[in-house]
């Protein structure tokens, strides 16, 4: 396996599903009996990201679905979330799509097609999947830690949103640029 290829899907996908970063946005929503409803949630988002990726993996193999396109509209909707989280205020959501959105979100789900569609051979497309499911797990094991580790966590996210958005803005235009050229 490409040492570049597994790092770029290790880091892409990590860093879009935030396992560290979307704990206090699931604290402050969920109240009572976290650590449960955590590996529920968590478990419906990981379905969800698994088969949106198998799926389009299979459509673009079976239908030969220009990839190109993909990654260009792929990058596109990378650099409106971005600009969406740096001007946009997150209204009261309820407590299972909101966590949909925050670990199976479209930045997340395009992430992990769009690796699956860099991937060469499959042992590659194996390990985005594995990715998938280890970001999903340490996003649990996060959330279970976060008492604990509760003013660690608070200084970490004072400042991730906006260098989330940042950074979604420079991984989309890199979709495009990659598509293009």
């Amino acid at each position: 396996m490409d040492l570049y290829f597994a790092l770029l899907t290790f880091f892409l996908i990590n860093y879009m599903m935030d396992p560290i970063g979307n704990v206090p946005a699931f604290i402050s929503i969920i109240k009572k009996d976290r650590r449960r409803k955590a590996v529920k949630y968590l478990l419906i988002c990981l379905i969800i990201i698994l088969s949106f990726a198998f799926i389009a993996n299979l459509l673009f193999k079976l239908f030969s679905i220009a990839i190109k396109i993909f990654r260009i509209v792929a990058g596109i909707l990378l650099v409106i979330l971005g600009i969406k989280m740096i001007f946009l205020k997150h209204r009261e959501l309820r407590p299972l799509p909101f966590i949909i959105s925050l670990y199976a979100g479209p930045g997340v789900i395009t992430t992990t097609i769009y690796m699956l569609s860099k991937a060469d051979g499959l042992e590659e497309e194996i390990f985005v999947y594995i990715t998938v499911f280890l970001a999903t797990l340490f996003s649990w094991i996060c959330i279970a830690l976060y008492e604990r580790y509760k003013k660690y966590f608070e200084g970490i996210i004072k400042y991730a949103i906006n260098w989330k958005a940042l950074l979604l803005i420079i991984f989309g235009t890199y979709f495009i640029i990659d598509a293009i050229f």
